[in-house]
């Protein structure tokens, strides 16, 4: 009886972890999606990827490593911690509908190879997104799946910074 016991606490346990996705905490893992988007949506092309090979370790001053790359020169991504603790996009708007509509693809895409589900990404990038522009220079954040998003629009350089954490 008690086995039978121990057995069910550990597969509800097993069950809950994996139904409440949470931070992805392999870097590689997150490198590797973000260079075949194909991998995180159907239909996404290598327009959205980032090459694995830009991406440059520099860490910060109390020893917790970051990775760091640029993309287009509009759009740059750092990842730190081992296992990761926290990511960040920052990116420019752009100058046409088609760079702003690229900037959120990017921002929906890096919630997603996160651990972000697609619906969660989606409804908590348009909160973000329409807070942010109605007050520039606030940080917005929401909780989803066991991450904090925040988003701060920097309306003097037209920059979005989406930045997810563990909670």
């Amino acid at each position: 009886m008690r086995k039978v016991l121990v057995v069910l606490i550990v597969l509800i346990l097993a069950l809950s972890q994996a139904g409440l996705a949470g931070l992805q905490e392999s870097r590689w893992q997150i490198i590797d999606l973000l260079a075949y988007p194909e991998k995180v949506q159907k239909g996404l092309t290598q327009d959205y990827a980032v090459d694995k090979a830009t991406w440059v370790r520099s860490d910060l001053t109390d020893g917790t490593p970051r990775w760091l790359t640029e993309v287009k020169d509009r759009y740059a991504y750092e990842i730190q911690g081992t296992p990761v603790s926290r990511v960040t996009l920052l990116g420019h708007t752009g100058y046409t509908e088609a760079q702003g509509a690229e900037l959120a693809t990017r921002m929906m895409l890096f919630m997603r190879a996160m651990g972000v589900s697609a619906q969660n990404s989606s409804s908590a990038f348009q909160a973000l997104f329409a807070a942010t522009l109605e007050s520039p220079a606030t940080r917005f954040y929401i909780n989803k799946n066991g991450i904090r998003i925040s988003m701060i629009y920097f309306s003097s350089t037209c920059k979005f910074s989406l930045t997810m954490k563990k909670q």
